[in-house]
């Protein structure tokens, strides 16, 4: 799932440990790469606002024909 949506998760008292975990970034700007239904990587994004880091990643899996 996109990073951005981590932190909707962080609001609940159950989930909200999992912000110290090590390999999860509960900040927008991380889009997982899709091919053919499997997850075949990630790409993250930084430098402006969430919303702007995302929107860069999928602009960038757009145009290397990850997205429609």
């Amino acid at each position: 799932m996109a990073t951005h949506q981590w932190n909707q998760y962080m609001a609940e008292p159950t989930v909200a440990p999992l912000a110290h975990h090590p390999r999860l970034m509960p900040v927008g700007g991380g889009v997982p790469i899709f091919h053919e239904g499997r997850l075949v990587g990630g790409i993250g994004v930084s430098g402006g606002t969430s919303v702007q880091d995302h929107e860069a990643a999928e602009e960038a899996l757009r145009n290397a024909g990850f997205l429609q």
